[in-house]
């Protein structure tokens, strides 16, 4: 019940930037990008309020009564503007930051997932050509078991099958792999057309204002 509370607490607040009107003479930059000192500032404003509910739900030991989920929401409320104006951070400025890093967000934790699923292709695609290799040669072997007419095979781990059933074994385990392959180069090309959606519309400088507050991304990074 503590976490719900916090969790429908913290939403409300930041959904309270929206709803709440801001000074006109705040206005997007031109070049639609953000400063270092806005990022900071954003993330330095979502921790303190963060912290802050935490805190005050903790000490209401997760009392669903709506008096109480009224004054920690209100007192949330006072603490983010608090610490708006201290970070100098304009209400429709907080919000344009807050769409700007949630993009960012976005954009680093689908590189790290990229980078992290082609460490695994690679360790992937190696077995599988190592396994597809022995399929194969499975295959030529019984194919040429079967052009020089022998007709009944040495037993094989107590298998007794055929020469024309472990053929058709070996060849479907031979297509087994191959489709695996062509799987994992087709979700590799979904990752990667993904990520360039991501990049065309993120500029770099965000990615690495916002990487430096995201912790987190550095060992999703090292796979």
């Amino acid at each position: 019940m503590t976490q719900r509370l916090s969790v429908v607490a913290l939403s409300l607040v930041f959904a309270a930037v929206i709803a709440q009107p801001s000074r006109a003479e705040w206005q997007p930059p031109k070049d639609g990008l953000m400063t270092e000192k806005q990022v900071n500032g954003y993330f330095q404003v979502t921790k303190e309020v963060a912290a802050a509910l935490e805190r005050d739900t903790l000490l209401t030991q997760g009392d669903p009564d709506a008096k109480t989920a009224a004054a920690v929401l209100a007192a949330a409320d006072a603490r983010r503007k608090t610490a708006l104006a201290k970070a100098g951070i304009d209400e429709k400025e907080f919000q344009w930051i807050g769409e700007r890093v949630s993009e960012a967000e976005r954009t680093l934790y689908t590189l790290a997932f990229q980078k992290r699923h082609a460490s695994r292709l690679a360790e992937t695609l190696k077995k599988n050509g190592r396994d597809q290799a022995a399929a194969k040669q499975k295959v030529a072997e019984y194919e040429q078991a079967m052009k020089e007419g022998r007709k009944t095979p040495p037993q094989d781990g107590g298998s007794d099958k055929s020469y024309e059933q472990r053929l058709a074994q070996a060849k479907a385990e031979v297509q087994r792999l191959e489709d695996e392959v062509t799987e994992h180069q087709n979700v590799a090309a979904r990752i990667a057309k993904d990520v360039a959606e991501l990049l065309a519309k993120c500029p770099p400088r965000h990615l690495e204002m916002v990487r430096k507050h995201l912790p987190v991304i550095e060992e999703l990074m090292k796979g």
